[in-house]
């Protein structure tokens, strides 16, 4: 596209409208010039015709033909150089006079019929011809007779060559004229665009630099007209560029002034807030500690009073000094919940509680939270009633004691603030597409209920639904928070739903994975099955919870709200069972035992669920003809035992199995461990199952005697003086007779992926402590040799065990005596020597302990806190055993001693209670046994 300049628009503007307006004058002048020179030779015609035309009459009127021609002929020769023919017609448009007789008159001659009246002229390419007509008036006559008298016309041709010339120097003139406007139009126009151009050029160079930083570029010159007031607003318009570039600078410098002064501030608060930041660390840290000490201080004079409370309950006493001393008790332990509860929301809020996932059976855990707190439900009257899906996986990952911690405090709540009706708990699951177990945990009761105000604080820490419920109820408002926040932790929620006086629903939800190698020992009643029993419960939640573990069970059943209701074949009828639900109360003891007696008629094995504890209550019952009384709620472990009490032991050893009791893998087993009573139970469980057993203490005696022996299998612990498990395994495949030997790593710690570090390492297989017998017979059954072997098992002891309801299956919370059983292959004098052994070296650990804690030597620490988990693991200390297992799984995570300095502070405080409690923990077992 071409770009059209000022200059061009000027010279176009300037030259055109001269060009169009002198070439238009030029060719009318022309025209008209034209016309004129024309009409000048026409009328020369006329002229000279006009002039003929007396003459003409006259020669006319005298007839003189001759006369005419002579003068028409004079005519004719003196205008010869203009005129070409000459000719004229009479009236009668004949030929009269002709100066050519080459020339066809007829060719000039008009129409017969047409009167010529006045002048006409016809055009040719080089001539005009002019016709005249000749009229003549006789002015001798009188007026009235003198009229114009037509006699005919002349016709006369004029050549247009005369004026030839004079056109051609028309056109040269109006072409001359032309050329010389546009010249004078052009140079005019050429003076105003160098008047213009010159300054546009230097506005635009002056724009140029104005824009190339220049801003001090003026123009001084002054010019004509509107130039000149552009000119004056431009050097304006750079003025204010310059002005507010100057305070554009002005600004920019004090606002980095300001901004070097903000930063400067901000340095300062940075500098502020790290002091700050340390300062709540401090604060933080300083807080944990405070929480620790005080847990510490407040625990250990607690234990004593609750201690000794109890000592002094055993004495005789009167009733009022016995009511006072359990109220101290009640107190006493209802402050060690408040502390330990704070200690748990410590935890929480700062991030630092972990959450185990380690193998437990789930009904075992749920069964021992209704058992501790069945009694405080009895002792409202409360119904208390569980239903488990009777499907659900009992082996399962996961952190038992805290579940076990959120259903205590949702079962505490419930019975807290439920005066009367019934609290019902239903367990169901759910398998989740990752293959773990989404479990749900429903806590309903009939108690006051939440209004929807209330809700909106339920889970606030240090508040309670109703600030009034502190006074009434009491608790420190944190159960719930910490209960929630442990849900969490655990890939789950607890959620409610209330109304006012009616009762509260809670839902806790969880998740746990599937234990491939399931630890739970429940052995369905298959002798139970298609028998008959008939089932008397008031409660309906009661009812169908035992109805669904009886049909679990595939028994005929019978169930009524009371023995009215049975027909009266029914009453005639035998059955295998008969099961009995009651509220005792002091007035109807009489009636369960003449319920009893009517029973005994249509039915053996009477067993009668009552809501109390009470031995000589039960003894009373089983007098009146029960064979069994156990106390509610019903669960699947103690009706399975009530119903098989008397049953005959079941011979687990099959007859073509290849072993029997008395008979032992043709092993030889070298176990290897540093601390003396891992290493006593190890021999002890490896002398009931294998023939031959040899131990060492250390890496070192290990290698000695594979050196000298060749042993089928060993078990190898990790963590041991002199020489390390590792070490000691590398030497013994490298140099010994033990090459080709499997080496099974043991370890009392089990962080995720170490199974398969321990594989890369060279270990052949791997066995975590507590070592669980039913492991270790399948490790020793793929050396053995022998395709299949039946679990053999004392199952007196687990009799004697499930019928001894005074075992202190939980002794505060501290011990557990089961689980010594379990873990001492159900000898109980091995499980009271190791317990024994625990005790011994606990003083000796706590200082060494306290000692590098103080030193800050974490690997001497680490070392020994590894030994304690290892004495932990073969005793039922599950308290102990859980906060040791914390400690070495933080520290081998490179936590600092600082930073477990709170664990430490517990850890302390928990081998003291251990201590505190163990000599009346012994003289209880001892009564028993």
């Amino acid at each position: 596209m071409v770009k059209i300049t000022i200059k061009d628009w000027v010279i176009l503007f300037a030259v055109l409208p001269t060009v169009i307006i002198s070439t238009l004058l030029g060719i009318y002048f022309a025209l008209t010039r034209v016309e004129e020179v024309n009409q000048t030779l026409i009328n020369r015609g006329i002229h000279i015709a006009q002039t003929m035309s007396v003459t003409a009459v006259d020669f006319l009127k005298k007839e003189d033909i001759e006369g005419l021609e002579t003068y028409h002929d004079y005519i004719y020769g003196t205008n010869s150089e203009r005129v070409l023919s000459l000719l004229l017609f009479d009236s009668s448009n004949i030929n009269l006079y002709s100066n050519n007789i080459t020339n066809n008159f007829l060719d000039y001659k008009l129409d017969n019929d047409f009167l010529l009246i006045k002048p006409m002229t016809r055009e040719t390419a080089g001539t005009f011809i002019v016709y005249t007509p000749v009229i003549v008036t006789d002015y001798t006559q009188s007026e009235e007779k003198r009229k114009p008298k037509y006699h005919g016309y002349f016709v006369i041709e004029i050549s247009k060559a005369e004026t030839l010339f004079d056109k051609q120097m028309l056109v040269l003139v109006v072409l001359s004229a032309v050329f010389f406007a546009v010249f004078l139009s052009s140079n005019f126009a050429n003076r105003l665009v160098l008047i213009i151009s010159g300054p546009v050029k230097e506005m635009n160079d002056i724009v140029l630099q104005i824009r190339q930083g220049v801003l001090g570029a003026r123009m001084d010159e002054e010019f004509e007209g509107e130039l000149d007031i552009l000119r004056i607003g431009i050097n304006n318009m750079a003025q204010a560029i310059e002005d507010y570039q100057l305070d554009l600078e002005l600004n920019i410098e004090q606002a980095t002034r300001d901004l070097r002064t903000a930063l400067e501030q901000f340095e300062v608060q940075n500098v502020q807030l790290d002091l700050a930041k340390k300062k709540a660390q401090d604060a933080n840290r300083v807080k944990s500690e405070f929480l620790a000490n005080m847990s510490h201080e407040l625990r250990t004079p607690l234990n004593g009073v609750i201690g000794f409370t109890r000592q002094v309950l055993k004495t005789p006493l009167t009733e009022t000094q016995r009511e006072y001393l359990g109220t101290i008790d009640n107190s006493a332990n209802n402050l060690l919940s408040i502390i330990n509860d704070i200690l748990d929301f410590s935890k929480l809020d700062s991030g630092r509680m972990a959450i185990e996932h380690i193998p437990f059976g789930f009904r075992e855990s749920v069964d021992e939270v209704i058992t501790l707190v069945s009694a405080s439900a009895h002792s409202k009257n409360l119904e208390l009633s569980l239903n488990i899906n009777p499907h659900l996986p009992n082996s399962l990952i996961g952190d038992s004691l805290r579940v076990k911690q959120v259903l205590i405090n949702l079962l505490g709540n419930a019975i807290k603030f439920t005066n009367q009706g019934f609290i019902k708990v239903d367990v169901d699951y759910s398998i989740e597409e990752s293959s773990d177990v989404l479990i749900s945990l429903i806590v309903t009761d009939t108690g006051i209920g939440i209004s929807s105000k209330q809700e909106e604080t339920l889970f606030e820490a240090f508040s309670q639904a109703d600030k009034s419920i502190t006074r009434l109820y009491g608790g420190t408002g944190l159960g719930l928070v910490i209960a929630k926040r442990l849900a969490n932790e655990m890939a789950g929620d607890i959620t409610f739903t209330s109304q006012p006086h009616k009762g509260s629903s809670f839902t806790f939800t969880f998740k746990t994975e599937l234990n491939q190698l399931p630890v739970d020992n429940i052995i369905e009643p298959f002798e139970l099955e298609h028998k008959s029993i008939l089932y008397i419960e008031k409660h309906v939640h009661s009812r169908e919870a035992t109805e669904t573990i009886l049909k679990h069970w595939n028994m005929q059943i019978t169930a009524v709200e009371n023995i009215s209701q049975l027909s009266e074949s029914q009453l005639k009828q035998q059955f295998d069972y008969a099961l009995v639900g009651q509220q005792v109360t002091t007035t109807n003891i009489t009636d369960i035992q003449n319920l009893i007696g009517r029973l005994s008629e249509i039915s053996a094995k009477i067993i009668i669920a009552i809501n109390s504890n009470s031995l000589s209550l039960k003894d009373t019952f089983i007098k009146s003809g029960a064979q069994s009384c156990i106390t509610k709620p019903i669960t699947h472990k103690n009706l399975k035992n009530a119903m098989l009490q008397n049953n005959t032991l079941i011979e687990f050893a099959s007859i073509d199995s290849p072993l029997t009791v008395n008979h032992k893998f043709p092993l030889s087993v070298l176990a290897v461990d540093d601390n003396e009573a891992n290493l006593k139970l190890i021999e002890s469980l490896l002398n009931q199952k294998v023939t031959n057993v040899k131990i060492a203490k250390d890496g070192r005696e290990a290698l000695d005697l594979c050196c000298k022996e060749k042993f089928d299998l060993i078990l190898m612990d990790i963590q041991m003086p002199v020489m390390d498990g590792i070490t000691a395994m590398n030497k013994i495949k490298e140099d010994s007779l033990n090459v080709e030997t499997c080496i099974t790593a043991v370890t009392a710690h089990a962080l995720p992926g170490e199974r398969e570090r321990f594989i890369r390492e060279g270990f052949d297989a791997y066995l975590a402590k507590p070592i669980d017998e039913s492991l270790l017979e399948n490790i020793l059954l793929d050396h053995s040799g022998i395709e299949k072997i039946s679990p053999i098992k004392n199952k007196k002891l687990e009799l004697l065990t499930d019928n001894k309801e005074q075992l202190p299956n939980n002794f505060n919370g501290i011990y557990d005596w089961e689980l010594s059983l379990s873990r001492s292959a159900n000898k109980i004098d091995l499980a009271l020597e190791m317990f024994t052994m625990l005790i011994q070296s606990l003083p000796e650990m706590k200082v060494a302990l306290q000692n590098n804690v103080r030193l800050e030597d974490i690997t001497t620490t680490g070392t020994l806190v590894h030994k304690l988990n290892g004495a932990c693991c073969y005793v039922g200390v599950p308290r102990l055993e859980r906060i040791v297992k914390s400690i070495e799984a933080q520290i081998k995570q490179h936590a600092s001693l600082e930073t477990l300095e709170p664990e430490f502070f517990e850890l302390f405080d928990e081998m003291d209670a251990v201590l505190d409690n163990s000599d009346q923990y012994l003289e209880n077992i001892q009564a028993i046994y």
